[in-house]
């Protein structure tokens, strides 16, 4: 078990601001952090700065009854490799968004404005369980708003790192409002065959992770549809084979024991389950997930080229029992293809009710910055009841 831990965290980026197809802002950004804890008994403390802690082992600062804190580490330099990114990519690739964007629609889709980050981290690790690591770790956000002619989108994208980013792979996040202008309707009324984009299926694998998390449980999907994280998932954002204990990270599937990381564990009377994160060097780890998604195969039912297709969420409530309301822009398929635009659609449903009603998976997985990193493909539903505003 963990009872004494030290780490020490470096970071980097570049990022831009943007207004239409002109570079407003630019910044940079470096920091270091330290960090040390210790668990005994029920007994916890937790210390972290951005100048180095360098004296010896005693008083946690809590008071008598506070575990002693492990030194952590002084100043160091950089390990080799952990460079700054380049300001001079981050702009190729916002240019190349913003032509994506204009060829694809032909002008009917707008990046009026944008937030590009790219940063690196490096992390050095030790703990009383044995742990000695080092892992570096490199991501590439955006935060896009979009103009459209059924209103605004905000959509947020992000990869592993700058290189090998396809612009064109963002566009598919928001491919039906390619289509419009399109005849607007009223929100449909009744339980009807409907769909999910990427963009709402990983919004809704986040929410529903955190009632998890809260220990509020999750109802079995369909069979052969699951709610998995994957922390090795070749386009998850937050691929790492240790997590923020140090531990070796696994696979968890829908059903198994609930993730926990030391504390957690300990509360549980659980294994610790390598699901500890870290949202920055100056929280203590907490229970997470890392790369969240559904999967389930690709649908059989032809029927369901006839659907509601829910492209953009909006709001969720959530309700007594497991119900939620979730409100969200959205689209009427016809043979597939969009033929009618719904500014807001109003879905409600228990948990359970929805992820029975699971048809089909359609790829590819798409992973969003929600929680870390949340994924999904298109997914297809027999049937979602949509009410009236």
């Amino acid at each position: 078990m963990i009872e004494r831990e030290r780490v020490v965290k470096m970071g980097q980026s570049v990022g831009l601001a943007t207004i239409h197809d002109q570079v407003a802002e630019r910044r940079s950004n470096r920091a270091i952090g330290y960090a040390a804890r210790a668990i005994e008994g029920g007994r916890f403390c937790f210390r972290a700065s951005s100048t180095p802690m360098t004296e010896p082992d005693g008083p946690g600062g809590g008071g008598p009854d506070t575990p002693p804190l492990p030194s952590a580490w002084g100043a160091f330099a950089p390990p080799e490799g952990c460079a700054l990114p380049s300001p001079a990519l981050l702009e190729e690739t916002f240019f190349a968004l913003h032509r994506a964007f204009r060829d694809r629609s032909r002008g009917r889709v707008k990046l009026t404005s944008a937030t590009l980050e790219a940063g690196s981290a490096w992390y050095r690790l030790e703990n009383s369980a044995g742990a000695r690591i080092e892992w570096g770790v490199s991501l590439f956000s955006a935060g896009l708003h979009l103009e459209t002619p059924g209103g605004a989108v905000d959509l947020p994208l992000a990869r592993r790192g700058l290189h090998g980013f396809r612009p064109e792979a963002s566009l598919e996040a928001v491919e039906p409002y390619f289509h419009l202008p399109l005849p607007e309707e009223a929100p449909p009324v009744g339980r009807l065959p409907a769909s999910w984009s990427p963009f709402v299926g990983a919004f809704m694998a986040r929410h529903l992770g955190r009632r998890l998390l809260d220990g509020r449980g999750l109802p079995a999907p369909a069979a052969g549809f699951t709610l998995a994280d994957d922390p090795l998932h070749p386009e998850g954002l937050a691929w790492t084979p240790v997590d923020g204990e140090g531990r070796r990270t696994r696979r968890w599937h829908a059903g198994e024991l609930p993730p926990a990381d030391t504390l957690a564990a300990r509360r549980l009377g659980l294994p610790p389950s390598g699901h500890a994160v870290r949202d920055s060097v100056f929280h203590p780890p907490r229970t997470g997930f890392h790369n969240l998604h559904f999967a389930g195969p690709e649908p059989s039912d032809p029927g369901l080229s006839d659907r509601v297709h829910l492209a953009v969420p909006l709001r969720l409530d959530w309700h007594e029992g497991g119900r939620f309301t979730l409100f969200a822009q959205g689209f009427r398929y016809i043979g597939g293809v969009p033929a009618s635009f719904f500014p807001c659609l109003r879905v409600r449903a228990s948990a359970g009710d929805a992820l029975a009603s699971l048809a089909g998976a359609v790829p590819p997985t798409l992973f969003f910055p929600l929680d870390g990193s949340a994924g999904s493909p298109t997914l297809l539903f027999k049937g979602l009841n949509f009410h009236p505003w």
